[in-house]
């Protein structure tokens, strides 16, 4: 489950344009593979945004996720994540 942060003053405008975009899908269900796909859509909201860095959207790793048990989250360059909590059950899509 998508779990955005409140935005921060300090951010750069790219990372507040991919933050904004991300908040759109707050508390909704991810698999892995639309948590990939939406830090790539991220990454190109972001590119549209003057002053923006190539790269600085990262991915989650996810043999470190699950070697450690720890919850995915895509990095929004320093300072800016947006974090994805585990959930457990079955959930069907409609």
């Amino acid at each position: 489950m998508l779990d955005c942060s409140n935005a921060s003053t300090s951010w750069r405008a790219w990372q507040n344009a991919a933050h904004n975009e991300a908040r759109r899908f707050d508390r909704q269900l991810f698999t892995r593979s639309q948590i990939n796909a939406m830090g790539h859509h991220l990454d190109n909201v972001a590119r549209t945004v003057r002053n923006y860095v190539p790269g600085s959207i990262r991915l989650p790793d996810w043999d470190f996720c699950d070697s450690y048990n720890v919850d995915p989250s895509i990095s929004l360059g320093p300072g800016c994540t947006i974090a994805f909590r585990r959930t457990a059950g079955n959930f069907r899509v409609k």
